[in-house]
């Protein structure tokens, strides 16, 4: 039982808004330095550039701006409001850094016009400070349909969580869309060996990938095919707001918990941050509400994981008895039809999650 191996603060605020030179837009990709500094990737809606990059510690993480990252979106559109945002990355052994990557080619004035979201991947090898896109690897059948043909909806894929997996592949999550345009959390992935190879020769690892089938089948054409649901519904504990028009969303963050030896992933259901436990990165069986939001107003989005102890690896992919998982509380956007509310006004918090000896 979870519920008596883990504890979970009470959320604690770590930044008002007025103490944030940002607008938080997306989960952070993070990474330990040797000094024991923390470097946070983020994006930003409201400034330009939209890429903010800071050192900082688990205490204040946005303690000091750096200059800005720089990308090369490879022949890929970069005029605003289109874009690419790595939303979390992978650390190889040689420093490579591989980032899995949110892109966005949309026109939020015309309805007629698709508003086509990607998940592909990235790559440095410099630290973070210069990208390259690679290309798409995952899509939905709402790419290249009229935003009117689709009810009107972003269909946004969030993202991009990921595992790599202790049976050798990188499993990454999104917000998969069915025929009738119904959203809900679906995953992909890829083997990890094969997958290094080919970013590491600047090729983009597209051929390989397949999306979750259903059962452990993972065979679904990944740029149209519809994958299977993943996560439990009807949870006593989870409030849905399906007037946002989904259960579930995972523009957030995963990790696996070494000192349960399970896969960790963080899930929003619009105003709850709720962890989702698995063994196998497929089957998602065990849950804890870890914040509520109170109340039920705004969005609880954008979860960071950083890890507190020395079992932590250093992009924090891997986390060990001891953590904090950062969000933004949205206090006034509703996310309801028509009536969206304010988008930049945040709150950031953290909780603290202990795995119990």
């Amino acid at each position: 039982m979870l519920n008596k191996k883990i504890r979970i603060s009470a959320p604690e605020l770590v930044y008002k808004d007025n103490e944030l030179n940002y607008t938080v837009d997306g989960s952070c990709c993070t990474l330990r330095r040797e000094d024991g500094k923390i470097e946070f990737w983020t994006t930003d809606l409201g400034n330009l550039p939209y890429y903010r990059h800071y050192l900082g510690t688990a205490e204040k993480p946005f303690e000091t701006e750096l200059p800005s990252f720089e990308w090369d979106y490879n022949n890929y559109k970069s005029t605003w409001p289109c874009g690419l945002w790595v939303q979390s990355f992978y650390k190889c052994e040689d420093g490579m850094l591989i980032g899995f990557t949110h892109r966005e080619d949309l026109n939020k004035v015309d309805l007629d016009y698709p508003q086509n979201y990607h998940i592909g991947f990235s790559v440095s090898h410099d630290g973070g400070q210069h990208w390259k896109y690679l290309g798409d690897v995952a899509g939905t059948i709402c790419n290249y349909l009229s935003k009117n043909l689709v009810g009107g909806k972003y269909p946004n894929m969030g993202g991009v969580p990921f595992f790599a997996g202790k049976d050798g592949y990188f499993y990454f999550y999104y917000n998969e869309y069915s025929s009738s345009y119904e959203r809900y959390i679906s995953g992909a992935r890829l083997p990890m060996k094969e997958a290094v190879e080919m970013i590491r020769r600047g090729e983009n690892p597209a051929p390989l990938v397949k999306k979750y089938s259903g059962g452990n089948v993972w065979d679904t054409e990944p740029m149209f095919g519809t994958a299977a649901k993943m996560f439990p519904e009807g949870c006593e504990d989870i409030k849905y707001f399906e007037e946002c028009g989904y259960k579930y969303d995972c523009h957030s963050d995963a990790a696996y918990v070494k000192a349960l030896d399970k896969y960790m992933l963080v899930v929003q259901s619009a105003r709850q941050l709720i962890l989702f436990f698995s063994d196998d990165c497929c089957h998602w069986d065990e849950h804890i509400v870890a914040s509520t939001a109170e109340p039920y107003t705004g969005l609880l989005y954008y979860s960071t994981i950083v890890g507190l102890d020395n079992e932590a690896s250093d992009d924090f992919s891997e986390v060990g008895r001891d953590f904090y998982i950062y969000y933004t509380h949205k206090i006034d956007f509703l996310r309801l039809p028509n009536n969206y509310g304010d988008y930049e006004t945040d709150l950031y918090y953290r909780v603290r999650v202990t795995v119990e000896e």
